[in-house]
């Protein structure tokens, strides 16, 4: 019995042990984001380096047990180290680091999925638009599970290739609506003009229409509500004072008043004038 509680009490002070180690390696600061450096500390009431951290760690962290059959033992057994420390019979847990090497595929995908990341905060105002009434968490996981085939990424170099025309920042069955957008350079004006459609179960006269205008140098967006699909019209805004005529692009999508339903986000040509 006493052998069996020694052993259990090992186990639970390695994991202990495992989980303030991850702790310490995982941990950041709160101020500056950056991954906690204990060798520049210099607050007295953090220890002085890294390494007498984790030996003071390992001094308490661990299982003091007396037995008669491991009396006196020393060496190592697994990941399980004994020793002699103050008379005492004494057990420690070894650290182990392993890292699986990525396959290309996985560095890909985690090169597509922080490209997207980023691109879906610029996208933000589009965003917000047309998932109306969902949280910015669910609609950034669907900005970035929609939009796989828009960004492509070398194998070898991780080179990165955004196709806009091929960004989506909404999901739906709705149709997409028929709008013409020109710009005046001059004037630094966006006219737009859209159309009626006919009335179907994805084309409701009642669903409101936006346009989103995207400066791929300024890296932002901003959306434009147009009025309702079965009502054609024609609207006028001002360019963002950001925004450059020559460096923005134009999508338009549709949203149902009554419920969360949406139109996919349709690219559209920009004609200058």
């Amino acid at each position: 019995m006493t052998h069996l509680r020694s052993i259990k009490f090992i186990k639970l002070g390695l994991r202990l042990l495992k989980f303030i180690k991850f702790m310490i390696y995982t941990s950041h600061d709160y101020r500056s984001r950056d991954p906690v450096n204990l060798t520049n500390f210099t607050n007295r009431h953090h220890f002085m380096n890294l390494t007498n951290f984790i030996n003071l760690i390992n001094l308490f962290i661990m299982a003091i047990f007396q037995s008669n059959l491991f009396d006196k033992a020393s060496g190592s057994v697994g990941n399980v180290t004994m020793c002699q420390y103050k008379g005492k019979n004494v057990a420690k847990g070894k650290i182990f680091s392993k890292k699986k090497k990525q396959s290309p595929a996985q560095r890909v995908q985690q090169v597509r999925f922080a490209t997207l990341s980023k691109l879906s905060f610029r996208f933000c105002n589009t965003l917000q638009a047309s998932f109306r009434g969902q949280s910015w968490s669910t609609a950034r996981a669907a900005f970035i599970g929609t939009n796989q085939n828009a960004v492509e990424v070398d194998e070898e170099t991780l080179a990165v290739t955004i196709h806009p025309e091929r960004i989506t920042c909404s999901t739906g069955n709705l149709l997409p609506p028929t709008v013409a957008v020109t710009c005046n350079d001059g004037e630094r004006r966006i006219h737009a003009e859209w159309f009626r459609q006919p009335l179907s179960p994805v084309a409701k006269d009642k669903d409101d229409l936006f346009l989103a205008i995207f400066d791929q140098k300024a890296k932002k967006d901003i959306v434009y509500p147009l009025g309702k699909r079965g009502e054609p019209g024609k609207a006028d805004f001002p360019l963002h004072k950001k925004f450059q005529p020559e460096s923005i692009i134009a999508y338009v999508f549709a949203v149902s008043p009554l419920n969360t339903r949406a139109s996919r986000t349709a690219y559209t040509e920009v004609k200058h004038e």
